[in-house]
């Protein structure tokens, strides 16, 4: 398949499709340009990873050009050939980021607790019942 060009490109994108649609750009395999219909066009890397197919977005054509789009992913199908999965190990560092952020709000929720129970601890004794702090009656 010939590469396609950049003017190519903007004839293709020209008017948003009815469907998401992946036009391969030729050059590099699996190399795609995706459109969709709310105007949006990227570029990809469309791969096949334990026998699964994958795809990678690689970035938008108003932030990437053609040719830095092309060697990104040239880069990414030779770590796909040397036995890598991009996608996959970017949805791990999406998971261990999640597990860290959820961590770090449980610590904080203890934390918020033990800071109660001091409370309770120094100044319950100080009310005039223990009890009176723990049960609210309606008036």
């Amino acid at each position: 398949m010939k590469p396609l060009t950049v003017k190519e490109i903007e004839k293709l994108t020209a008017v948003p499709p009815p469907c998401i649609k992946h036009r391969y750009l030729g050059g590099v395999p699996g190399f795609a340009l995706v459109h969709t219909p709310a105007g949006y066009t990227g570029y990809g890397l469309i791969y096949r990873a334990d026998g699964k197919r994958k795809k990678l977005t690689l970035g938008s054509t108003k932030r990437l050009t053609l040719g830095d789009a092309r060697k990104l992913a040239t880069r990414f199908r030779n770590e796909i050939e040397a036995g890598g999965d991009p996608h996959g190990e970017k949805l791990q560092q999406r998971q261990r980021a999640a597990k860290l952020r959820q961590a770090e709000i449980d610590k904080e929720r203890l934390d918020v607790e033990r800071l109660w129970e001091t409370y309770m601890q120094q100044v319950a004794s100080q009310l005039r019942t223990r009890s009176s702090c723990h049960n609210i009656h309606p008036i």
